[in-house]
């Protein structure tokens, strides 16, 4: 019995640690070619279903296209729709990383105008593909002041190349700003990406 014991645990570590691995985000083979550019580049589409309550279904936007990709950035962003539509921004870029190690996205942001007086934005961010931060930005209260916290996403990575993208979404408003910035273990706190550390790539 305890022989059978031991080999039941020996089974459920292996699995853990397999279960881990494929958990770990990995860089990208190799970069496209062409002239890298500061920041990220943004499509903004139509989004023809109504967004649940946690917004999953902004999800289906990751990798859709608009009329015409943008520049925007690095961290300062901004969306602007018309009173009655439902757009979404789709973000992209590549993560430059020298150092192994923990990192931290941080979005924050803030609702300039709307169609009705409570409402929200919300932003997924995949890295390698993996969802690492769910956050909603809130208009205001009624007293003005900020409702909800900063939106956090947590991971270790080792040094590489890793694709970024995100996707923005705020029914029922017209304006607001946000912004994605990073910190890593060497950061007292959350800063703006530095020179080459977050671009897209020009053909």
């Amino acid at each position: 019995m305890t022989r059978n014991l031991i080999v039941v645990l020996l089974w459920i570590l292996a699995s853990t640690t397999i279960s881990n691995a494929q958990q770990r985000l990995a860089p990208i083979d190799q970069v496209p070619e062409g002239r890298r550019i500061s920041g990220w580049l943004v499509d903004e589409v139509n989004y023809s279903r109504r967004m649940d309550a946690e917004g999953r279904g902004l999800i289906r936007s990751f990798g859709a296209r608009g009329p015409q990709s943008k520049s925007a950035g690095p961290d300062a962003l901004e969306y602007l729709a018309a009173r009655n539509s439902n757009t979404v921004q789709y973000g992209r870029a590549f993560l430059k990383v020298d150092r192994a190690g923990p990192l931290t996205l941080v979005v924050t942001g803030d609702i300039r105008d709307s169609a009705v007086p409570f409402t929200s934005c919300d932003v997924f961010v995949r890295v390698s593909g993996q969802d690492v931060l769910h956050a909603q930005i809130s208009t205001r209260g009624p007293d003005g002041r900020e409702r909800g916290a900063p939106g956090v996403g947590n991971m270790v990575l080792d040094p590489g190349y890793y694709r970024l993208e995100y996707v923005f979404g705020c029914p029922y408003v017209t304006r607001a700003k946000y912004a994605i910035t990073v910190r890593s273990e060497m950061d007292a706190s959350a800063r703006s990406f530095a020179q080459g550390e977050l671009f897209h790539v020009a053909p």
